[in-house]
């Protein structure tokens, strides 16, 4: 079988941050595991970690990136702060 090299977004092509799997790539994932493959052979072709396989097959598919909700210093005090604002201009 022919070795065939997952593309990635614009981010590894320029060294920027991690590359992200786009679905098309998880889709081989996926495709391959039902085939029969396991997660070692097909990290192997595809030349991508071993857990990224596993994390991809467990999901069943492909996954967004959620940002994570974080809690900031000056929630709740948005009128507050608009107030002071345009009085203070």
């Amino acid at each position: 079988m022919q070795t065939r090299q997952l593309t990635y977004g614009a981010a590894a092509q320029f060294g920027g941050g991690s590359p992200m799997m786009t679905p098309e790539d998880v889709a081989a994932i996926v495709r391959l595991k039902q085939l029969g493959w396991g997660s070692r052979r097909i990290s192997r072709e595809l030349t991508i970690s071993r857990n990224t396989v596993k994390h991809y097959i467990r999901a069943g598919g492909y996954v967004a990136y959620k940002s994570p909700q974080r809690k900031k210093t000056l929630d709740g005090l948005e009128s507050w702060l608009k107030q002071r604002f345009l009085i203070h201009g």
